[in-house]
């Protein structure tokens, strides 16, 4: 994440500024041009550098960095995907985490990487309370088929 531009020291001034980056990378997203709308999320997480996932910046950040990896995933930008997804998950609970977690294992299938993809999202599912056994055997199929039918 580059600094925030030292010539506006205002907190609140940058807080606007990321708000109106947010603003104006959703803008050229929801119009198909994610070069641009990467562009301004990243000057939107910029601007908010030293105040970044504070209660006050919370939902912003977690907009610009959605943002940044949707368009970078948009755009094939693997790498970038994993950077802003992994920034998220790091930084907020399971359930705000799940559009990055979603961003993620898709990036790791385009890049060929399905059993780390597979990992993550059985990770993800035991998070949230799915009971998926460790092994699959055909025993554990049918009981759980058995289970279904029956519910």
């Amino acid at each position: 994440t580059m600094p925030a531009p030292s010539f506006f020291s205002d907190r609140a001034q940058h807080f606007r500024f990321a708000s109106w980056n947010f603003r104006a990378g959703k803008h050229a997203a929801d119009h198909s041009s994610f070069r641009a709308a990467l562009h301004y999320y990243k000057n939107g997480i910029a601007f908010l550098s030293h105040d970044l996932w504070l209660e006050d910046t919370y939902e912003l950040c977690l907009k610009l960095y959605e943002g940044a990896a949707f368009s970078s995933s948009a755009l094939g930008e693997n790498s970038l995907v994993s950077m802003y997804a992994n920034d998220i998950i790091n930084n907020v609970n399971l359930e705000d985490s799940l559009v990055a977690q979603s961003l993620l294992i898709g990036s790791l299938s385009v890049l060929g990487k399905y059993k780390e993809s597979v990992a993550r999202g059985i990770t993800v599912l035991r998070q949230l309370k799915f009971d998926i056994p460790a092994t699959q055997t055909p025993t554990v199929v049918m009981q759980t088929l058995e289970r279904t039918e029956r519910e």
